[in-house]
């Protein structure tokens, strides 16, 4: 039977693996629950208002007119383009988010990919420079500081 530590260690390990870059990653998380329950809120605080309306409606209105029932019927088409319109403002603002935060997130492995070819075709004076605070400025000083090495054991 395994060792409860070394359990613990994969488990930690396989934490570890799926949380590169765990603020960022949170951050796109919460982001992304944030956008959630202020959808859902929104949805439920219109459709609570439609709610109140139509049995306040049906209250005073005992024996409806069929004027009536063209206006309630209007009403509901009304918000239900509303409600729609709510919907395709949400999937909008929502893809608007994942593409911001994947363009950070991939944007940088496009400037790597160039340094790592001109490094393969002998250009050591190649240099990967980031946006400031970018989450893989680590990975960038690496790479230059690989140019800088190969630069300088290059025989002149």
């Amino acid at each position: 039977m395994a060792d409860p530590e070394q359990l613990s260690g994969r488990h930690k390990r396989r934490v570890r693996n799926y949380l590169l870059e765990p603020r960022i990653q949170l951050r796109l998380g919460l982001v992304n629950v944030i956008m959630s329950l202020g959808f859902a809120l929104t949805l439920l605080g219109v459709l609570t208002y439609h709610q109140q309306l139509r049995e306040a409606r049906w209250l005073e209105l005992s024996g409806v007119s069929p004027d009536m029932q063209a206006i309630l019927t209007d009403y509901q088409s009304e918000l239900f383009v509303v409600l729609a319109g709510i919907c395709v403002l949400y999937v909008v603002v929502s893809v608007g988010f994942a593409i911001l935060f994947t363009h950070r997130m991939v944007g940088p492995s496009y400037a790597f990919r160039r340094h790592i070819r001109a490094l393969r075709e002998g250009d050591y004076d190649a240099y990967t420079s980031l946006r400031p605070h970018d989450a893989f400025e680590d990975v960038a000083l690496e790479l230059n500081l690989l140019s800088q090495a190969l630069r300088e054991r290059q025989p002149r």
